[in-house]
């Protein structure tokens, strides 16, 4: 979310697909803002009724608009995917796309992304990470979250280019990743909720942030290799006595 955006972006077992079994228990199309600006780009040409299957959670900053998008381009069998989900996602989101999650959703791989531009990260990169979501308070505004952000773009940017290195261990890619998560819980940009559970989890030396660092989004959980055994009980155990629900990314 800050100006220099950037991303490490590692498939999981989260998905959607237009298959309808079994049925997405939270789609609703009636909801579905994806579908208005795709009928609205499509200038009278069918719309086809996606039947969406999955456990991809919707709005919680997993990039469901850029898969939803792609999925109605595959139906509909209509341009460019990528460039228009990055026109879908600004209309959304209501500010520009920086083209992360289209990246991903076209590659189908891990990588990095920075300015822009896609590097494809080792193949073998993992994060050992579990999904902690909690309800959203929608109080706050995304100008207010990215100013926040942007006020400590410095620190972040300089945790963000030593972090897109293909060189680092796992051992110190987690412990960058864990500075990083660190700064973000600093900035007050998390609900109540959130932002206790997250803070909560860094001090027993854990990672925890809201995706993209923005508010009313789903928390990650990281642990650093070999460490989930012996602590994921007691963070869940926090999680769910906050208020919140937990999900494995497999």
């Amino acid at each position: 979310m800050h100006d220099d955006t950037w991303g490490l972006i590692i498939p999981s077992s989260l998905y959607l697909r237009d298959d309808g079994e079994p049925r997405h228990l939270h789609y609703d199309p009636s909801l579905d803002e994806v579908r208005a600006r795709i009928v609205a780009m499509a200038q009278g040409s069918a719309v086809p009724a996606l039947r969406i299957s999955g456990n991809l959670p919707l709005g919680w900053g997993f990039a469901s608009s850029s898969i939803l998008t792609f999925l109605y381009a595959a139906a509909m069998n209509i341009g460019d995917p990528q460039q228009i989900a990055q026109q879908v996602d600004s209309q959304v989101h209501r500010f520009p796309s920086s083209g992360m999650d289209s990246s991903f959703c076209l590659r189908q791989r891990p990588g990095y992304f920075r300015k822009g531009i896609w590097k494809d990260a080792p193949g073998d990169i993992m994060l050992d990470c579990s999904i902690a979501l909690f309800p959203k308070e929608r109080q706050r505004s995304l100008a207010e979250v990215r100013k926040a952000l942007l006020s400590r773009r410095i620190a972040l940017d300089s945790l963000a280019r030593e972090l897109s290195e293909q060189h680092l261990s796992e051992s110190v890619r987690f412990d960058r990743l864990f500075e990083y998560a660190t700064e973000l819980s600093r900035l007050g940009t998390y609900g109540e909720l959130a932002a206790t559970f997250i803070e909560r989890t860094l001090a027993q030396g854990i990672i925890a942030k809201g995706i993209g660092g923005l508010y009313d989004k789903a928390v990650l959980v990281v642990w650093r290799p070999g460490d989930r055994t012996a602590s994921e009980a007691a963070i869940q155990a926090s999680a769910l006595a906050g208020g919140g629900c937990w999900l494995a990314t497999g």
